[in-house]
């Protein structure tokens, strides 16, 4: 029995340590682009662990001295909570800085539209900005002068700065002019190191490859895949084994085939089927069927909403992937899953996409982003 042990497998998070799969290659990649000061793109479909590969970089010794200054594009509304969002993370490097918080907080204090800080109950650290009685051009220089901060005081200490920016293809719905500010600040920015994650690749291949674009061709595109199934393999034995849980190879062969290497999938899976190991203490076949029921039982209300969303047109494509991933646009395709003419079948693809529901696989095939809404797809309901 293992009762007392916790569950190994981690998904919903960001994952770090020891719960963090594969993505060797990609770790001493995106290293190595960083330490040169490289701008660099990391582009993913949502739940391919992005940020928590890019966190298992930034955690590395090589790079503990540097300061590192995020935003989560996703997080912030608008152009106000973004720049709060840049304030605190100054606020986070304050160690690193000479002069530390009073230095921060001083520079800060200079600003032209003067952020009002705070502590709450808890002692936690706050900023904000009283951007409401402020014109559209007063916010924008104040946002120029946060990305310009962390370069200032870190010259003094001469330490490396790296900016993280998560989500951002969600620039473009925040505020467009967005984009020509930062362009403008982080030209000027030699051996600085602008890391830019992104989930839409049609989104961000507007920004980066468009040659009308302000960031055209300013940054390395490293589009991230699902794990390699050796790796994968070894690290769903190694988990299992180290909470004293058997398994063979064969489940874990059968394990990888329903996710496809998928890695939350694939964490998620493993996370219900070592939750049904803790009486036996071994992992036997006929556990990742119940498993994976108990795991679309848990995702139903998920995948009810998504499925309650769609059009009619999209449904059928979905259920057709879902059926036989390949290529819905040609005539014998959708002539077998009984769907409408292309135009049809190429705007319900375009509306899936941007929902992050399908993907493309190459020479015009497509098949379903997440194995389970293909699997809840699959099943009498």
């Amino acid at each position: 029995m293992v009762l007392s042990v916790n569950n190994p497998f981690k998904y919903g998070e960001v994952v770090s340590g020891d719960s963090f799969a594969g993505r060797r290659q990609e770790i001493q990649e995106i290293t190595r682009d960083i330490i040169n000061g490289h701008d660099l793109v990391v582009l993913a479909p949502r739940r391919y662990g992005k940020t928590s590969l890019l966190d298992s970089v930034l955690d590395s010794d090589i790079l503990s001295e540097s300061i590192i200054i995020q935003a989560d594009f996703m997080r912030a509304p608008n152009k106000e909570k973004l720049a709060e969002q840049l304030a605190l993370s100054l606020r986070d490097n304050q160690d690193k800085f000479l002069g530390g918080m009073q230095k921060v907080l001083s520079k800060l204090g200079c600003l032209r539209v003067t952020p009002q800080f705070s502590f709450n109950e808890e002692g936690k650290f706050s900023v904000s900005f009283s951007f409401f009685s402020k014109s559209n051009s007063e916010v924008y220089t104040c946002f120029e002068e946060l990305l310009e901060l962390p370069v200032q005081l870190a010259q003094e200490k001469q330490k490396n700065v790296i900016f993280v920016f998560d989500e951002f293809q969600e620039i473009l719905e925040i505020d467009p002019t967005l984009i020509k500010i930062m362009r403008s600040v982080f030209q000027n920015q030699s051996n600085v190191a602008h890391v830019y994650l992104g989930s839409k690749q049609h989104v961000i291949a507007e920004i980066f490859t468009n040659k009308n674009a302000p960031f055209w061709k300013s940054a390395k595109i490293m589009e991230i895949g699902r794990i390699d199934k050796t790796d994968f393999a070894l690290f769903i034995k190694h988990q299992f084994t180290q909470t004293g849980i058997s398994v063979n190879k064969k489940i874990v062969e059968i394990i990888l085939s329903i996710t496809q290497s998928h890695p939350y999938a694939t964490q998620e899976l493993c996370y219900f089927l070592w939750d049904e190991t803790l009486l036996s203490g071994e992992c036997r076949e006929e556990m990742i069927g119940i498993a994976l029921r108990k795991l679309l039982i848990a995702n139903n209300i998920y995948f009810t909403r998504v499925w309650d969303k769609l059009s009619v047109q999209q449904r059928q494509v979905l259920q057709a992937l879902s059926e036989e991933p390949g290529s819905p646009l040609r005539n014998e395709y959708r002539a077998r899953h009984g769907l409408p003419g292309k135009p049809s079948v190429q705007v319900a693809l375009r509306k899936l996409e941007n929902e992050e529901l399908v993907e493309r696989t190459g020479q015009g095939k497509w098949r379903v982003s997440e194995p389970f809404l293909m699997e809840w797809l699959l099943i009498d309901r």
